[in-house]
């Protein structure tokens, strides 16, 4: 579980180096740390992110993490090495809370906490999670229909039609279907969107699969023409899952 065990006696051979797992452990990015109204039953006070592993503290114990997911399935591997603790939570769901709901159980034991319900607590959470992307999406539909009814029968796309370039994420498409502005993702397949009018030059993006809960604002950058040069993505709402990271995206056009 940690480079500790490393060298013992009949002890198999370590997979990782122990200067290898330290570095894996080692904060290379800060995180910020919730304020809270009053102290969690963790104590945390410094939060990062380690090279694949977030890292905290939790009453005083190192914890590495680490999340993953797919449509219909998501998971956590949390390890406390100072209590030779790890914990694996294989979900068929995709609430996050759900599989800390779970890890909490068991760490909080391990932890010495009092007995509580994490499920209860975390189901609380959730409904506020919920609440506020519909909202968002809501108010950002909203300013949508009202720049639906100013907008005209047949918009013109063509400043904005093309091919757009991301170094890591490779080629968005945006054509025209009709009266339509749509955004296809080459790499993936299933981030087709259509383009709504939201303010001047930017849109919201709706996802066609609707299980993404994730659609973005999509602002255009016109040059002296009014012709599109690149575009830039964020979610409309801060509560889109972080895997989520369109701001992250740098679309050129291409020419």
């Amino acid at each position: 579980m940690g480079p500790d065990a490393a060298g013992r006696p009949g002890a198999p051979a370590p997979l990782l180096k122990p200067a290898t797992q330290f570095e894996l452990w080692s904060p290379q990015t800060i995180l910020r740390v919730r304020a809270t109204p009053t102290p969690t039953p963790y104590n945390t006070h410094f939060g990062a992110y380690g090279l694949g592993w977030f890292l905290r503290d939790v009453r005083g114990f190192k914890e590495a993490s680490h999340t993953g997911g797919l449509p219909g399935m998501v998971t956590q591997v949390v390890l406390v090495p100072e209590q030779h603790l790890g914990i694996i939570v294989l979900t068929n769901q995709e609430s996050g809370l759900a599989f800390t709901a779970v890890n909490n159980f068991i760490e909080d034991q391990y932890l010495g906490l009092p007995a509580h319900d994490p499920v209860a607590e975390l189901a609380e959470r959730a409904k506020g999670y919920v609440g506020g992307y519909d909202r968002d999406l809501a108010a950002a539909m909203k300013q949508v229909a009202l720049a639906q009814k100013a907008a005209p029968k047949r918009p013109n796309y063509a400043p904005f039609l093309g091919r757009y370039h991301d170094a890591w994420f490779g080629d968005v498409t945006l054509a025209a279907q009709g009266p339509q502005l749509w955004l296809r993702a080459a790499r993936s397949p299933r981030l087709v969107g259509q383009l709504l009018p939201y303010r001047g030059n930017t849109y919201v993006v709706r996802w066609r699969d609707r299980t993404f809960h994730a659609d973005a604002f999509a602002t255009f950058t016109l040059d002296e023409q009014g012709k599109a040069t690149s575009l830039k993505m964020k979610p409309v709402s801060e509560e889109t899952d972080f895997s989520y990271d369109f701001q992250d995206l740098d679309l050129q056009r291409v020419p």
